[in-house]
């Protein structure tokens, strides 16, 4: 399914939000999901930054032991040092969901997370 088809022409948000689609198209646009091709998509450097230390933390787990997005999120927190406690809004469901179904590709974007961390 296009991303288009599935969002519209949505990919240019004026007023980030966390949330579901916005980590979704993020995701799709550091070419993270192995069944979508990577678009342009300038997402708010906040949630960039929490899907690429995410997806670093991800790749130093198990997937067969179950990770509660709670759990990941208090990860996420502590990796990108906030002080302030702030909720998910459901972003580690979908890169959780995609993480158990074997749709992200951690392993071939993790040096290009690496450099992307540093353009953060």
């Amino acid at each position: 399914m296009a991303i288009y088809e599935a969002f519209g022409d949505c990919t240019r948000v004026q007023k980030f939000k966390n949330n579901p689609k916005v980590t979704f198209l993020t995701l799709c646009s550091l070419g993270a999901i192995s069944c979508v091709m990577p678009i342009r998509y300038s997402a708010a450097a906040k949630t960039k930054k929490y899907v690429v230390s995410a997806l670093g933390l991800l790749s130093k787990k198990d997937r067969v032991k179950p990770i509660c997005a709670d759990d990941l999120w208090a990860e996420v927190m502590s990796d990108c040092q906030l002080t302030k406690p702030l909720k998910h809004n459901n972003q580690m469901d979908v890169i959780l969901t995609l993480w158990y179904s074997n749709m992200l590709n951690i392993d071939e974007v993790g040096s290009e997370l690496d450099l992307k961390e540093v353009m953060l």
